[in-house]
């Protein structure tokens, strides 16, 4: 039976994996590829960069070791203008380079694949359940419960954004929820957030909020209308 595809965050760590993989090939200390050296230094420069803003955009920070960025600062041999490329003292550092850069390069895909393992375990959301009536629970129901009333701005805030696959601007839930400025709104995701910790045991915060995206459920859960 074949393995499922990855999902969610650890689909797009896998795409990193291939990424990664590609310029692996082509790193080999033992490769005739010197002409490509630049072109593929820049690649991996690049691909450092979109890797690190996309655990921190999507506080997976932790999951990395603190040297996993280290690759990124293995200095390519420099070389004289007008040096020729295939002479035996560039090719000596080259190839010392290429080695390293090859060793830096299979530590970071064993460690993404590690953390893609971690997230395909952990990343099925924990449902938390609201009725139309304004009750907000998980399960076990009897255990894990709050009842607000059915009209109240911090229930429109939760409907609304249980609705949208991602952020709702901060203007978008000012003028649907009127909440009449953005401090007024910032400190209300924190009543929420602060209430639901309590009332349903949340090991985070059920909505997040950026300044310049807006607002969201966590990743972590998904609220399921009833």
């Amino acid at each position: 039976m074949p393995n499922p595809k990855p999902t969610g965050h650890a689909f797009s760590i896998q795409n990193f994996i291939v990424e990664a993989e590609t310029i692996h090939n082509g790193v080999s200390p033992y490769s005739t590829f010197a002409l490509a050296e630049p072109h593929l230094y820049v690649q991996y420069k690049q691909w450092n960069l979109t890797v690190r803003s996309f655990f921190t955009e999507n506080h997976l920070d932790h999951y990395l070791p603190k040297d996993f960025f280290l690759g990124e600062h293995i200095e390519a041999p420099r070389r004289q203008l007008g040096a020729n490329i295939f002479d035996d003292k560039y090719t000596q550092d080259s190839k010392q380079f290429r080695r390293e850069w090859s060793d830096a390069i299979t530590s970071q895909i064993n460690t993404l694949k590690e953390v893609q393992k971690q997230l395909e375990t952990n990343e099925k959301p924990l449902a938390i359940y609201l009725e139309k009536d304004g009750a907000l629970w998980r399960d076990p129901r009897s255990q894990y419960k709050h009842k607000s009333s059915k009209d109240s701005k911090r229930l429109k805030f939760i409907l609304l954004l249980s609705k949208i696959d991602g952020f709702v601007g901060t203007r978008t839930v000012m003028e649907k929820i009127s909440y009449g400025n953005e401090s007024n709104l910032s400190k209300e995701k924190g009543r929420i957030n602060a209430l639901l910790r309590e009332k349903l045991d949340l090991a985070g915060d059920l909505i997040e909020g950026e300044r310049l995206r807006g607002y969201r459920i966590n990743p972590s859960y998904r609220v399921v209308r009833r």
